[in-house]
């Protein structure tokens, strides 16, 4: 229909992502931010997110606990700002109400309703948060306790998948993601020069592949960013693209990068939830008998 404008191509409605963390949280030097890349279908996110966070939530709940009295550190200031822009909007809303209705006041009945009828919703410890991503069908899950890990923790949710898939079927793929820095490439450069010594050290001979994708980030070359990290390598390690022992991982994203070190990446088929999700394709042929298809072998 005329008059109409499709959305972009990457960008995706931010209106649904009322809770999630801006894009720019990810790029604070400071921290040394961990978590899974989340895919799934566009215009799905909200879907997958509450999926994936859900299952999270409740696998490290029961199988990694934390101690009785601990506290997680959360600088989340953005989401904190927004919920005091909220609070002030709705004071000024009651304010504006209580200036036409100075007369009426709050009955002691109206009172004892509201303590007999608490919320008692149950709720995890924040473990998790979800940040925004700039693209479409991606979504960042930030790992806030410093005692989980990405890639067991990854490895432990698929196989939580294969018993129960229709928990996350709206995900296609949980990445664990070790390391952020800016999507630049001095910033990738600087920090790969610290990764790769703990990954593949000079003397081992480990063999090593180099896996890339890039969203919404025209600055960044395929092509350029590949040979750039390869030569980082000590010469000790040789290339083997169908199955090496190490499997460095970029995601770029927007302003970000995300990185990470696998020895299972392609045995876990690049950590797919997919294959234990396939597609329902209802069939609308008539069934055909097999036996007619058969030729006979003439002697």
């Amino acid at each position: 229909m005329e008059g109409k404008k499709r959305s972009g191509g990457g960008v995706p409605n931010r209106a649904k992502f009322k809770r999630q963390r801006k894009h720019a949280s990810l790029l604070n030097e400071s921290k040394n931010i961990r978590g899974f890349l989340v895919f799934c279908n566009q215009n799905r996110e909200d879907r997958a997110t509450s999926q994936i966070i859900d299952m999270l939530n409740a696998h490290v709940q029961k199988y990694h606990p934390l101690p009785e009295g601990t506290q997680l550190e959360d600088d989340d200031t953005e989401s904190k700002e927004v919920v005091t822009e909220k609070k002030e909007e709705g004071k000024e809303e009651v304010e504006e109400k209580h200036e036409s209705k100075k007369t009426e006041d709050v009955t002691p009945s109206t009172e004892v309703k509201k303590i007999e009828h608490p919320k008692t919703s149950p709720k995890y410890p924040k473990r998790f948060a979800v940040v925004d991503t700039g693209s479409k069908g991606l979504v960042f899950i930030e790992i806030i306790d410093p005692s989980l890990q990405p890639t067991p923790l990854a490895e432990e949710i698929l196989r939580l998948a294969e018993f129960k898939p229709h928990l996350m079927d709206t995900c296609s793929r949980l990445l664990p993601i070790n390391k952020l820095c800016k999507a630049e490439l001095p910033a990738l450069t600087s920090t790969m020069k610290n990764l790769i010594p703990q990954y593949l050290s000079d003397g081992t001979t480990e063999s090593f592949a180099i896996e890339y994708k890039g969203r919404n980030n025209p600055s960044m070359h395929r092509t350029e960013i590949i040979g750039v990290i390869a030569d980082l390598v000590p010469k000790s390690h040789k290339v083997d693209l169908k199955n090496p022992d190490v499997t460095i991982v970029l995601e770029v994203f927007k302003s970000a990068c995300g990185i990470t070190f696998e020895k299972n990446y392609f045995r876990l088929k690049k950590f797919s939830l997919a294959i234990h999700n396939p597609p329902k394709v209802e069939s609308t042929s008539t069934p055909v008998d097999p036996s007619a298809n058969e030729t006979t072998k003439v002697e």
